[in-house]
């Protein structure tokens, strides 16, 4: 008979095993804390129920035809906000966040072939993005 701290030490086991890993199947998790595969499962599936749990999935951007990685650093004149809300809102942005110093702004995008990659920065040099800036 399983008590529930034995229970509760193996939900807390498996846990920590998918943050460990997120990527480890149930049976590499079992054979690691000694479980069996279909106890693992059940832990897991309890857990997304009660929303303690939440599996994500993240797909490789080359599979995505995305296959451009730009850096920019971004000086502004005048307000940052609305700088940041429009990269923000743009679907190539993949990282934006303010910084100190000469450029207001860092942001991260990701595109497909050149063509796309130049359309992306002209949008934002060109006012498609709201604002006033210097691309480095």
């Amino acid at each position: 008979m399983v008590t529930e701290s034995v229970f509760a030490n193996s939900r807390q086991m498996v846990l920590q095993a998918l943050r460990d890993d997120g990527r480890a199947s149930f049976a590499q998790i079992a054979k690691k804390i000694g479980l069996a595969r279909h106890q693992v499962a059940a832990i897991v599936q309890a857990a997304v129920a009660e929303d303690v749990l939440r599996l994500t999935v993240s797909i490789s951007p080359d599979l995505l035809g995305l296959e451009r990685f730009a850096y920019l650093q971004i000086a502004v004149s005048g307000p940052v906000q609305p700088v940041r809300d429009a990269l923000v809102s743009m679907t190539e942005s993949t990282f934006v966040a303010d910084i100190a110093g000469h450029y207001s702004i860092d942001a991260e995008v990701r595109v497909g072939p050149d063509p796309h990659l130049r359309r992306t920065l002209d949008a934002i040099l060109q006012g498609q993005v709201p604002f006033r800036g210097v691309l480095r």
